[in-house]
């Protein structure tokens, strides 16, 4: 069937070779089904919104790299994850996104007057970014820095080291932190962050690989996840009984703190109650 597209047809006088081959390449199917319509911007020849807005953005030849389908298979708290995915899409709400979006006329950093706050700056250029780059590489923590553009700086950094095993853990940490500081800046509240940072962020760089290392370890043990979802609900006493019940909870770690508590019989009627004002501790002294 395809010798019969190239050879034996009328038009292959006409057509020069690198058009008949692929011509040749499509199988004459013999039904009666007639021709319809399909969308060219999808392998299904359905529209979609995602391959519309791509048309009209001018996206179709991007190239696409699929490291970030690896995103969630990384060592890192959830919400790292999520930073980390939105980060080549240029989702940050850095200034010039919001100059961009007309919600700012002023697209400079505030921190180190740059003229124009992006997502690279912010996380690599910017002198409180070099600061902690430096405060990380002083303790033994050396990351590809200068001569890659952003891309590839995120992309190589973020594939790890065979030096470091868990040096993408470290590397998506120190951006979220870094990410997380200029946020509190912003909003007038720089009481959480570290004076010695590169000291902190190893500190939680200890508590998180620490954390996916016992995971790991219990799921190879019992074979099944370490944390298992479970509904809690209030029990009652025995009968005769009290039941007395608190909670705390401190807003940043340290930070402002407050403690409550309710007491109630054996049948659930409530008998009293307290609020404790905490002042300022961490989270684990407020639950205490």
């Amino acid at each position: 069937m395809r010798d019969y597209w190239c050879e034996d047809t009328k038009i292959s006088p006409y057509l020069p070779t690198y058009t008949l081959k692929p011509i040749a390449s499509f199988v004459l199917i013999r039904d009666k089904a007639g021709d319809d319509l399909g969308w060219m911007e999808t392998p299904s020849g359905k529209l979609s919104v995602k391959s519309a807005l791509a048309l009209l953005r001018n996206e179709r030849n991007m190239i696409y790299n699929p490291m970030w389908r690896w995103v969630w298979h990384f060592k890192v708290p959830q919400r790292i994850k999520l930073f980390t995915w939105i980060l080549p899409h240029d989702k940050l709400l850095t200034n010039t996104t919001r100059a961009r979006r007309h919600l700012t006329t002023d697209p400079s950093c505030r921190e180190c007057g740059a003229s124009l706050e992006d997502s690279e700056h912010i996380l690599r250029f910017c002198l409180k970014a070099r600061d902690v780059w430096a405060s990380l590489k002083a303790i033994g923590l050396d990351f590809v820095f200068d001569e890659l553009n952003f891309m590839e700086w995120l992309i190589h950094n973020i594939r790890g080291s065979y030096a470091d095993r868990d040096w993408s853990t470290k590397f998506l940490m120190t951006l979220w932190y870094l990410w997380k500081w200029r946020c509190l800046t912003c909003l007038n509240d720089s009481r959480d962050i570290p004076r010695s940072k590169g000291k902190f962020l190893l500190v939680r760089f200890t508590e998180i690989i620490r954390a996916f290392e016992k995971e790991d370890l219990t799921r190879k043990r019992n074979q099944e996840p370490a944390c298992i979802e479970q509904l809690v609900r209030w029990e009652s006493p025995p009968g005769g009984w009290v039941a007395l019940n608190s909670d705390g909870a401190a807003k940043g770690n340290p930070g402002l703190a407050a403690a409550g508590g309710v007491l109630r019989d054996h049948k659930g009627k409530w008998l009293m109650g307290f609020t404790e004002n905490l002042g300022r501790c961490t989270s684990m002294k407020a639950e205490i």
